[in-house]
C-alpha cells in the first residue's frame, strides 16, 4: 500500500512538471503514426489484390521467348482452367502513303480467343467509349490512343504493318494489362 501511495505521488509530481506530458503526448502521437500508416498500407493492399487478376488480364501470366511447351502447355489445358495466348513482338508501324507517311516502331500483341480472361477492353470505334466483345476482328486492329496520336492515325484509317494493310477499327481507352507497360512509350497495335 505504501508503496502505491509513492508512486502515485511521484507520478503526480512529474505530471506537474510537465516532464511526462511531453513523453505521454509523444508516445500518443507514435500510436497514432503507426495505426494510420498500417490503415493506409492495408487498404493499399487489399485495394491492388482486388484489382490484381484485372491488371494480369487473368489469375497468372507465363511469358517467354519462345513458344510455351511442356509441363506448363499440359497444365495450362488442363480441365477446368481457361488460357489465352498472345504472341508479342515489335514491328514498324505505317500510317499514310508515301512522303506524308508517319512511321514509328511499335509493339504489335496478337490476341488469342478468349483474351482477357480476367478485365476488359475499353474501345472507342468513333462513336463513343464501350467495353469491347472479344478481340479485333480479321482484317482489322486496335491502336492505342497514344500511338494513334503519334501516327496521325484515325478510326476507318488504313495502317500497314510488314506486308498486311489493316483497318484500323478503334481506338482503346483502356486495356487489362496496361500496369505492365509504364515505362513503354511506343504505340501499341
Amino acid at each position: 500500500v505504501k508503496l502505491l501511495r509513492l508512486a502515485w505521488r511521484q507520478l503526480r509530481r512529474d505530471l506537474a512538471s510537465g516532464d511526462i506530458r511531453i513523453l505521454i503526448a509523444a508516445l500518443a502521437l507514435a500510436v497514432v503514426a503507426v495505426t494510420a500508416i498500417g490503415f493506409v498500407t492495408d487498404r493499399a493492399e487489399r485495394a491492388l489484390a482486388i484489382e490484381a487478376n484485372r491488371l494480369l488480364g487473368g489469375d497468372a501470366v507465363v511469358r517467354g521467348d519462345q513458344p510455351i511447351s511442356g509441363q506448363l502447355r499440359e497444365a495450362a489445358n488442363a480441365p477446368g482452367l481457361a488460357h489465352a495466348e498472345t504472341v508479342e513482338f515489335s514491328s514498324m508501324i505505317r500510317v499514310g502513303e508515301g512522303d506524308a507517311a508517319s512511321l514509328r516502331l511499335g509493339d504489335l500483341r496478337a490476341l488469342g480467343e478468349g483474351f482477357p480472361l480476367r478485365g476488359r477492353f475499353v474501345i472507342d470505334d468513333g462513336s463513343g467509349e464501350r467495353d469491347a466483345d472479344g478481340v479485333p476482328v480479321p482484317g482489322t486492329l486496335w491502336m492505342s490512343r497514344a500511338g494513334a496520336d503519334q501516327l496521325g492515325a484515325r478510326v476507318g484509317d488504313a495502317v500497314s504493318i510488314g506486308q498486311s494493310r489493316l483497318t484500323l477499327a478503334a481506338l482503346v481507352a483502356q486495356e487489362p494489362d496496361a500496369a505492365m507497360d509504364y515505362f513503354n512509350v511506343a504505340p501499341k497495335v
